[in-house]
Formats: C-alpha cells, sequence, structure tokens
C-alpha cells in the first residue's frame, strides 16, 4: 500500500464528520438551503513519477522525489514508479534529486505536473549517465636470448599490479581506471634484458574506452654451447667409451668414436677446461687429456680429442680331466672356432699371442659315454700380458644300449593299452597296439613283461621274455595279443509320476537296439561287457527326466548293469495375448489387464500384455481402469481359451468421448473492512478442475468500477482499489478458461472512516 500524506488524510476525514454533523443538525438536505442537494465534488488527486536511467555509472542508491518542497519519497533509479495520493488539485513543482554529478536529467531536475481531482496524473524523469572511467590493456614482446623466464609485473600509478608473461600479445587489463594520464612500470625485467621507451611509460586513459600500452623488451645471451667430440683408432679399443668433464664438474659420457659429439649447453662465457677420463692404458690422447676451449656468449665451441690405442696381447692354457670306464686316449680343442690342437685325455694344451679380450674355448671328440662338466664351448678371458685358464672335466661310463617294445592287439573287447616293465622295475604304460622305448639300458640281456592283459585277451609269445641289448644298439620286445568279446545284461527301468502321463516310451542302446517300455515298467537286453549309451525316447514335452538322457551304462562281463529313468510329468501349459485399440478422444495413456481375478499387468491404450506358463483351460480376462468417459464394445470380463503349446487371445476394443469443459473454480476470500480512502488489495484465488488455460479474469469492485488481467498459471489473482466513500460493496471475481467456461464467487467489503 502506497503511503498518505497525513495532512491530506485529515483533511478529507474532516470534511467527511463535517458533512455527517451537518446532516445530523439540519436535516437530510445539510445547511446548504436546507434543500438536501449533493455532496461537494472532490478536490483532490494522485500523481504517480517515474524514473529511466540509461548510460554508464548508474547512481546506485538511486534518487528521491520532492512535490512542492515538502512531500517526498524515495525512487529507483530505473523505477515503474511512486504515487503520491491526496494531492490538491492544480499545478505542482515535482523535483528530483540525488543525481549523481556525471547524470543529466532530460528537461530538468524540475518540472512541473498538474493534478486533477479524483484522478492520477504521471509525471516521467528521463536521465542520462556518462562514464567515469576507462580501462588500460598492457601487452608485451620480448626477443632476444635468454628471456626473463617467470615474465614481469605491471603496476599502474605505483600501486595497482598484475604479472604478464615475457610474450603476451593479447595482455592483461586493468579496468576502472581513473581518466587521464597514467604511469605505468614493467618491472622484474632480467639484468642482461632492456626495454624500449624505458620501463615506466605514460599512457592517457579516457572515460569509457580502453587505452593500450605495447611494451618491448630485448634479451642479450649470456652463455653459449660446447660440442666435444672424439676420434679412436689402433687396437683393443676401450670398450666401453670415455667421459667428458667440464670445469670438473659437469661430465657427460661419450663414445670411444662419436664424430656428432656430445654438447653441454648453458656454459658460461670464456675459458673452459675440458678433461677425457676413463681412457684405457693402451690409448694415448693427442694434446693431452685436458684441454681448454673458450666458450662464446651465444654461439657454440667444438673441441675434438683423438685416441689412439695399440694392441694387447696374452696366453691362454687348456686342461683336461678324464675319469670313469672306457675313455678316449685324448680330444682336440678349439679357440674361437679355429686354431685346433689334440690334447690327452688328462693333459694340457697352451697357445701364446691371443688378443687380451675373451675367447670361446670348445674340446671336441668328447664320445657319447662321456660327458663334460663344464660349459662347452667355454668363454675364457685373456689378460693382456698374462694367461687365461680353461679346464674341461670329463667323466667316462660303461656303454648302453635301448630297448623297444612292441604290442600287437587284435579281436573284440580289447583293453586300452597295458603296462611293461624291465628287469621287474621300469613301468611304462604301452597302448593296446603301439611301442614303449627304453633308453640308457646296460648292454646285456634283461627281461621284459607285459602286465594288465584282461582276461578275455592271451599272449602268443612267452610272458616274461628275455631280451638282449647291444651297446649303442637298440634290443626289441614283440608281444602279439588276441582277445575274445565277454558279454553281461543289462536292465532298463522307468518310473513315471505327475499328470498326463504317456502310456510308454522307447528305449534304444548303443543308436540301434529299439525296445518299448511302460511309463513305469522295465526291459533286458544281453550285450557286450563294456559301457554302453542308454537313451528313453518318446518324451512328452509336459515330462522331464531327471537322469542324463541318454545315459552311459558299464556291463560287466557275466554280470547285469542298471541303467534307470526317472520321469516327472506335469499338466501342460500355453500363453495368452491380450490386445486393446482405444480410439475416439480423451483417451487414457493405458490400462490394466487382470486374469483369473490375478495377474495384473499394465497394458497401453492401444497395445499388448502377454502372458506365458497358463493352464492349458478356460480363463476370465477383465481390463481395469477403463475412465468414464470410454466404453468397452467386449465382454467384460470376457472368456479365453488357451490351448496347450499355444497362445489364446483376448481383444478389447474401447472407444473414448471428450467429457464436457469443467469451468474454474473461484474463491474471492473472505469479506474485509476496508478504510475510506485507503489503498485496498484483493487477493483472490482459483482453479480449474481440467487445467484449461490459459485464463482472463475480471474484478467487479461493486462500485462502477472492475479490474481486469490475464494468467498463465491457477493460483492467486491481485488488483488494488480504493473506496472514497463509506459504504458495502459487492466484490465479484469472474474467472475464464481457454474454452470459455466461466467461474465466478464474491465477498462483501463494507468501507469505514
Amino acid at each position: 500500500m502506497k503511503p498518505i500524506h497525513a495532512a491530506h488524510a485529515w483533511a478529507a476525514l474532516a470534511l467527511i464528520a463535517a458533512c455527517h454533523l451537518d446532516q445530523l443538525v439540519n436535516g437530510p438536505g445539510g445547511s446548504a438551503g436546507g434543500g438536501g442537494g449533493p455532496p461537494p465534488p472532490p478536490t483532490s488527486g494522485n500523481l504517480k513519477v517515474t524514473t529511466s536511467t540509461t548510460g554508464s555509472n548508474l547512481d546506485p542508491d538511486g534518487y528521491t522525489v520532492t512535490v512542492d518542497g515538502t512531500n517526498s519519497q524515495s525512487i529507483a533509479t530505473n523505477s515503474t514508479g511512486v504515487t503520491f495520493t491526496g494531492i490538491a488539485a492544480g499545478s505542482h513543482d515535482v523535483v528530483l534529486s540525488g543525481v549523481a554529478a556525471n547524470c543529466s536529467v532530460s528537461g530538468g531536475a524540475t518540472q512541473t505536473a498538474t493534478v486533477t481531482a479524483s484522478q492520477t496524473a504521471t509525471l516521467a524523469f528521463s536521465v542520462t549517465c556518462s562514464a567515469t572511467t576507462g580501462n588500460l590493456t598492457v601487452t608485451t614482446s620480448t626477443t632476444g636470448s635468454n628471456l626473463d623466464p617467470d615474465g614481469y609485473t605491471v603496476t599502474i600509478d605505483g600501486t595497482n599490479s598484475q604479472p604478464i608473461g615475457s610474450n603476451n600479445s593479447t595482455g592483461v587489463t586493468f579496468t576502472g581506471v581513473a581518466t587521464g594520464s597514467r604511469s605505468v612500470a614493467l618491472s622484474g625485467v632480467a639484468a642482461n634484458c632492456t626495454v624500449s621507451g624505458g620501463a615506466t611509460q605514460t599512457v592517457t586513459v579516457s572515460a569509457g574506452q580502453t587505452a593500450t600500452l605495447p611494451f618491448s623488451v630485448s634479451c642479450s645471451a649470456t652463455t653459449g654451447d660446447l660440442t666435444v667430440t672424439t676420434s679412436t683408432t689402433g687396437s683393443d679399443l676401450d670398450p666401453d667409451g670415455y667421459t667428458v668433464t667440464v670445469d670438473g664438474t659437469n661430465s657427460q659420457p661419450i663414445a670411444t668414436n662419436n664424430s656428432n659429439g656430445v654438447t653441454f649447453t648453458g656454459l658460461a662465457a670464456g675459458s673452459r677446461s675440458v678433461a677425457l677420463s676413463g681412457v684405457a692404458g693402451n690409448c694415448t690422447v693427442s694434446g693431452g687429456a685436458t684441454q681448454t676451449v673458450t666458450v662464446t656468449a651465444g654461439q657454440t665451441a667444438t673441441l675434438p680429442f683423438s685416441v689412439t690405442c695399440a694392441a694387447i696381447t696374452g696366453n691362454l692354457t687348456v686342461t683336461t680331466n678324464t675319469s670313469g670306464s672306457n675313455p678316449p686316449s685324448g680330444y682336440t680343442v678349439t679357440v674361437d672356432g679355429g686354431q685346433s690342437k689334440n690334447i690327452p685325455a688328462s693333459g694340457t694344451a697352451s697357445y701364446s699371442g691371443l688378443t687380451a679380450t675373451t675367447h670361446s674355448v670348445q674340446l671336441n671328440g668328447v664320445p657319447s659315454n662321456c660327458t663334460v662338466s663344464e660349459a662347452n664351448p667355454q668363454t675364457v678371458s685373456v689378460p693382456a700380458n698374462g694367461t687365461g685358464q680353461a679346464s674341461f672335466t670329463i667323466t667316462c661310463t660303461a656303454p648302453t644300449g635301448s630297448l623297444t617294445v612292441t604290442t600287437a592287439t587284435s579281436g573284440p573287447s580289447q583293453p586300452s593299452g597295458y603296462t611293461v616293465t624291465v628287469d621287474g622295475g621300469q613301468s611304462k604304460n604301452i597302448p593296446a597296439s603301439g611301442t614303449a622305448s627304453y633308453s640308457g639300458l646296460t648292454a646285456t640281456s634283461h627281461s621284459v613283461q607285459l602286465n594288465g592283459v584282461p582276461s578275455n585277451c592271451s599272449v602268443s609269445e612267452a610272458n616274461p621274455q628275455s631280451v638282449s641289448v647291444p651297446a649303442n644298439g637298440t634290443g626289441q620286445a614283440s608281444f602279439t595279443i588276441t582277445c575274445t568279446a565277454p558279454t553281461g545284461s543289462l536292465t532298463v527301468t522307468t518310473l513315471t509320476s505327475g499328470s498326463n502321463q504317456p502310456s510308454g516310451y522307447t528305449v534304444t542302446v548303443d543308436g540301434g537296439q529299439s525296445r518299448n517300455i511302460n511309463a513305469t515298467g522295465s526291459t533286458t537286453y544281453t550285450v557286450t561287457a563294456t559301457a554302453h549309451s542308454v537313451q528313453l525316447n518318446g518324451v512328452p514335452s509336459n515330462c522331464t527326466v531327471s537322469e542324463a538322457n541318454p545315459q552311459t551304462v558299464s556291463v560287466p562281463a557275466n554280470g547285469t548293469g542298471q541303467a534307470s529313468f526317472t520321469i516327472t510329468c506335469t499338466a501342460p501349459t500355453g500363453s495368452l495375448t491380450v490386445t486393446t485399440t482405444t480410439s475416439g478422444s480423451s483417451q487414457p495413456s493405458g490400462y490394466t489387464v487382470t486374469v483369473d481375478g490375478g495377474q495384473s499387468k499394465n497394458i497401453p491404450a492401444s497395445g499388448t500384455a502377454s502372458y506365458s506358463g497358463l493352464t492349458a483351460t478356460s480363463h476370465s480376462v477383465q481390463l481395469n481402469g477403463v475412465p468414464s468417459n470410454c466404453s468397452v464394445s467386449e465382454a467384460n470380463p470376457q472368456s479365453v481359451t488357451v490351448p496347450a503349446n499355444g497362445t489364446g487371445q483376448a481383444s478389447f476394443t474401447i472407444t473414448c468421448t471428450a467429457p464436457p469443459n469443467q469451468p474454474p473454480v473461484v474463491n474471492a476470500g473472505p469479506d474485509a473492512n476496508p478504510l475510506v480512502g485507503v489503498l485496498y488489495t484483493e487477493n483472490a484465488s482459483f482453479t480449474d478442475p481440467d487445467h484449461n488455460g490459459p485464463w482472463s479474469w475480471t474484478i467487479d469492485w461493486g462500485d462502477g468500477n472492475s479490474s481486469s488481467g490475464n494468467a498463465t498459471s491457477e493460483g492467486t489473482i491481485s488488483a488494488t482499489h480504493t473506496y472514497p466513500l463509506p459504504n458495502s460493496y459487492t466484490i465479484t471475481v469472474t474467472v475464464t478458461d481457454a474454452a470459455g467456461g466461466q467461474g465466478s464467487d464474491q465477498k462483501v467489503v463494507t468501507v469505514t472512516l
């Protein structure tokens, strides 16, 4: 509610009280001639003041509006208005104060407004503000060598600082900088760098604009590089290269011959001491192992080392030591695949003038009954001016031979294999028809026996048999086995339980020998004494076999094997598909369907729902959740027969019609008692059962005036009104939906003084 000036309120109340007193004393006509004429016309109105402010650096705390130098209100820089009520009709001076110095008021800060009785005059102030500050962007460009790695710092007027990279073409920006001449300093510049134009420069910042200041920095090199190369000639070069060290501290490895060299970077300019270390004793460095080179800033100096190496030699002694039986008279020894020499079975052989390095030494002519303990060949290091040693320890044993045992089995019911033993030990598996081999047997006579021969098989040869094994040769032992087929019995038993059992099945053995068998019964076969595959056939889909089917059964010789099948049968089942087809308007999103009063499933308005595993019989299918504006063509529920192992169908055809539009429900709120001349706010609310927006609304204030508006959502409707005279008024609130449906509500307001 907007404030009412106290003087005007008291004046209005005094006038109304005087009128009532006059009527009480002088009758209904009052004192004006006693004729009962109309009340005097109103003498005041309202004044609404608005503001619109544009530009930059707007006044943050708004302004003050003053009418006739006494009546004041605060107002924002951009305001839809403040209202002065009870203003005497006529011309009034209106002043907008608190305007910032960078802002100007169109038409002046003091303007005149004319107020008409019982009406609201409006006065709009338009304010334009100009910028009071500007921006400054500083960039850097740094060239040369050994640039400052951590960049610089930019400072404005000695206080406002930001870091900046050594090369930043985008720059850093200072915002809200006071206009005028600004001092800009670039600090943190390395000693080898200079700033073009000086490290402190001046730039002018204009209001509302961005000034730019580029700093150009040039840096000179402070260090240089050094590349060291090596060239090594001669014999017996150093295999692991050398080490280069600069000034006794900075080291790198380098190969014996490195024409590209290794490079030291960032060396201080001037004379540098370079040492080549790790040079072998048989090698010399031309000009000495330590040399001096001058490094120039910004350049790469080079220093080549030239090394010459002389060949170094030594001797080698090879020793043999042979033990055991049947040793040879001697061997031959070779060095590096050549330089062959004879050596006794236990003796030595010597070599001289070998290069002082590692050599491969091999002992040759070692017979098969002898073994060398050491690696052969072996690697031996020959020291410079010294003697390397290669020792071979040889052990010889009595000669041996091999034995091959062969089996050939014929006839039915053969075993998968046997075991064979030599001299009562050394047992090995051997196939029914195959071989087994022995090696390292002494060259003499051995007893060979075939074991694990089943009772239905016989061996033609002597078992065991005696076999001679020749030295370094192979003895032979052969066994010929003949087998006959044993037989036994096989009994197949069935045990069936549950509903819908078949009358019987068929049973097959090894894919043949088919026989009928009762659902619960047995049958017996005579078969070979071995493993057989037994399968029960003709099992219907509603029955399951507990055991493996087929199952493997072992039939013992002259005995009986057993195959049992336990079968459980259940009532057959089927499936059911429910289909909905919905047409018309205001359709639901879907329904629920139940089978036999349970098994509830959601189904679309037009779609399907499926059930599986239902008993093959008749079922009651019901469609639920059908709204009142829709009707089902078929019987609901309906009876559907589900076939065994098939699918029953239930179809529902639904037709829907649009429900009638329901008007909004309006609540005008409780009765109220506002005061004369005081702004009254009506807060009504509404809901729409159909949510059929948007909505329009009107409020009839009951005194010949009304307010109206629109709403995009259900909820509260608010409007304000001022009653000039005391009385009882009926407020009517009406809301109209998008389909023209109307709802309304009324309340009574009693306006008093």
